[in-house]
């Protein structure tokens, strides 16, 4: 409970639940499994598997446009596009 409510991050109850009851009491999951974790590298790995086109090809890479208020009533918002979104 701690860490759901660190503030560093939004985390649903709904989230923390499912992985408690579906990863961590999972007949198959193995702490030692977790030794020597790495969070960073283990994105570096799925981003090099993404990357290669069998696993690429099952996503849909969109560009997607986000109106972005300035903070002053006087100054319109500006709009930004972010391209490479793989849903």
């Amino acid at each position: 409970m701690k860490w759901l409510n660190n503030g560093k991050t939004v985390k649903l109850e709904a989230e923390i639940t499912h992985f408690v009851h579906d990863v961590i009491l999972a007949p198959e999951f193995q702490k030692a499994d977790l030794i020597d974790f790495d969070a960073h590298h283990k994105n570096q790995r799925l981003d090099k598997a993404l990357s290669k086109d069998t696993l690429r090809s099952q996503f849909h890479e969109s560009t997607v446009e986000i109106l972005v208020p300035s903070g002053d009533i006087n100054i319109s918002p500006r709009l930004f596009s972010v391209s490479g979104l793989l849903h």
